[in-house]
């Protein structure tokens, strides 16, 4: 080869070098902590704002090594609705827990139900049977706040496709009130 080739060659050489190698498919958040419901559409259409009084912080997420707790008040009367459930501070009130396991790939998240109490099973690594896709998304003006769209059904409400959840980031210790993170074994 002749020496003026040899510093190309080594370009060549090194870019194919760096073209095989792995890197980590990223992600559209960092999603390990908790979430709280701050505007809902079950229906897929427009936001409707959780109430703030009787609702806010009580239907959250926990995202923790590749496990999720879904946490959701049910009020004396049974109801767990985010648009209708009465769980203000001084009302009673109850938890319902569900357990995932999740993976997470760009803006794409699998989902898989589990029994609470039982071992955490391993993250589904796609689509298949039993497994829920959630797509994630940015919306605008929400600092760290994502859309989750296609939620299995009946999460808060969920109709397993079109509904859209605009959760944020929000302190630990409002999901440590439910006692959901013993549950899923988070």
């Amino acid at each position: 080869m002749p020496p003026s080739l040899r510093p190309i060659h080594a370009l060549a050489l090194l870019g194919l070098a760096l073209t095989t190698c792995k890197e980590e498919t990223p992600t559209l958040f960092e999603e390990e902590g908790t979430w709280s419901l701050v505007k809902y559409a079950t229906d897929g259409g427009q936001f409707v704002a959780i109430d703030e009084f009787s609702r806010e912080h009580k239907f959250l997420f926990r995202f923790q090594d590749e496990a999720l707790g879904v946490a959701t008040c049910v009020d004396q009367d049974g109801d767990n609705s985010p648009s209708s459930a009465y769980c203000s501070d001084g009302a009673t009130y109850t938890w319902e827990c569900r357990c995932f396991s999740y993976s997470f790939e760009n803006s794409i998240m699998y989902w898989r139900e589990y029994v609470h109490g039982a071992a955490k099973p391993s993250p589904p690594s796609g689509p298949g049977a039993m497994t829920s896709k959630v797509t994630v998304s940015k919306l605008s003006g929400f600092g760290s706040a994502y859309v989750f769209t296609g939620l299995p059904m009946d999460v808060f409400d969920s109709n397993g496709g079109t509904s859209k959840y605009l959760m944020q980031e929000v302190a630990g210790h409002l999901f440590d009130q439910s006692m959901c993170a013993e549950q899923c074994n988070l």
